[in-house]
Parts: structure tokens; C-alpha cells; sequence
């Protein structure tokens, strides 16, 4: 038999009839720990097996219809507008999804922008939900590679799908994809969520619009 306890707590408080020989007890850093107790201790051990609960996998599965790899095509082509061999800058947008109309759209928030931060007050808080699904968050790397630093970490703490390119002096940039929650990550590739049959590195036109939301500060 086993015991299981959300608390250790709960379980120093239970009396010897509630304790089984084996005790399972959930610990804040997301790992299940083994007890034991008898006459000459307690030991505590990461449990390496927990009996009678089932076995998960990490994992994501994209409910929505795949993004036009299109979109992803006029997201670089604004990324490369705010680079050069001179300057560089990071600079963000946003896929929206509308779940009445079932399409997607992009948003570019406010943003203040320097060679290694974005800050975009307003992002994030002007859609209507449950309509509108924030669903990704897209920033470049320009000339640094696609890899999302500590401060994307400390930062995408939503829900969501994020985004990084990088690397756009290369003929191809890298691009790098995953999915968060609570500061916790998935990398996925781009297929999972983007039909890559319309994508192109050819330059693309994105809306005049998107650069009076951009200031380099």
C-alpha cells in the first residue's frame, strides 16, 4: 500500500493508522518525494517510480488551424527593417487569432526598442477575450542568435506560443519556436504550427503602420 500526501505537513500530522509503509509527498519544486519511517530514522528520496498514478509525458498539441507560413514571411521582412550594419535593433509583433471570424491577424503593440530590450507597455491587454486569443509573441535577435535569453524567460510567463529570429545577416535566419506556461517551455518545431508550403524568405511588404508603433530609445 501507499500513501500519498499533498503536504509534508499533512503527513507529520497523520497518525500512524493513515501513514502506510510507503508515503508519497508532493514537494513545491515540482518533484514527488518518497518517505519512510521506522524505529531508527525517516529517510526522504525523489521517487524514481510512484505506484497506482499514471504516467505523463511533456508534450503540446496545436488545436487551431496552422498559421500561414505568409505571415511568418512579412514578420521577418519587419525585422529586417530595423537592422543594418550600423544599428540593431529588437523589435516585437503578435499572431492573433479570432475565434469568431476564424483568422488570424497581427497585432504590433507600442513598443521602445534598443539593440537587446523591448518594452511594450500595452501588449497584452487590449483584446476582447475569449474572442481574441493572444496566441504567439514574436521578437528578433538581429544579428545575435535565436536563443531566447534569461530576460525571455523571466518575461513569457503566459500562456502562449513565443518566437525568436535571429541571426539575419545569414541567408536563412534561425528561428526558434516553443510553447510556455509558468515559466516552464516546450520547443517545438515551426511545422507544428505554421503551413512552412507559403513561407518565403523572399522580402515581403508588412503594413507602414507597424513602424509608428516602433521607437528607438
Amino acid at each position: 500500500m501507499a500513501g500519498f500526501f499533498w503536504r509534508l505537513a499533512d503527513y507529520l500530522a497523520a497518525s500512524d493508522s493513515d501513514r502506510q509503509q510507503n508515503n508519497y509527498i508532493a514537494g513545491n519544486d515540482g518533484n514527488i518525494y518518497s518517505v519512510r519511517d521506522n524505529q531508527f530514522g525517516r529517510i526522504v528520496v525523489k521517487a524514481k517510480h510512484v505506484p497506482k498514478v499514471d504516467k505523463i509525458e511533456e508534450g503540446f498539441q496545436f488545436r487551431l488551424p496552422k498559421i500561414p507560413g505568409s505571415m511568418l514571411t512579412k514578420v521577418i521582412s519587419f525585422f529586417h527593417a530595423y537592422w543594418n550594419k550600423d544599428e540593431q535593433n529588437e523589435v516585437m509583433i503578435r499572431i492573433v487569432y479570432d475565434t469568431l471570424e476564424m483568422k488570424y491577424s497581427f497585432d504590433c503593440p507600442e513598443q521602445y526598442v534598443t539593440w537587446e530590450s523591448i518594452h511594450a507597455p500595452t501588449c497584452g491587454i487590449n483584446l476582447p477575450e475569449p474572442r481574441f486569443i493572444d496566441l504567439m509573441h514574436i521578437h528578433s535577435h538581429h544579428i545575435m542568435p535565436a536563443i531566447f535569453s534569461e530576460i525571455d524567460d523571466a518575461n513569457e510567463l503566459k500562456y502562449r506560443l513565443y518566437m525568436v529570429v535571429g541571426n539575419m545577416s545569414a541567408s536563412i535566419p534561425d528561428m526558434s519556436l516553443r510553447v510556455g506556461h509558468n515559466g516552464s517551455f516546450i520547443y517545438i518545431p515551426l511545422e507544428v504550427v505554421f503551413d512552412m508550403t507559403s513561407f518565403s524568405l523572399l522580402e515581403s511588404t508588412y503594413p507602414e503602420e507597424w513602424d509608428n508603433c516602433v521607437t528607438i530609445v
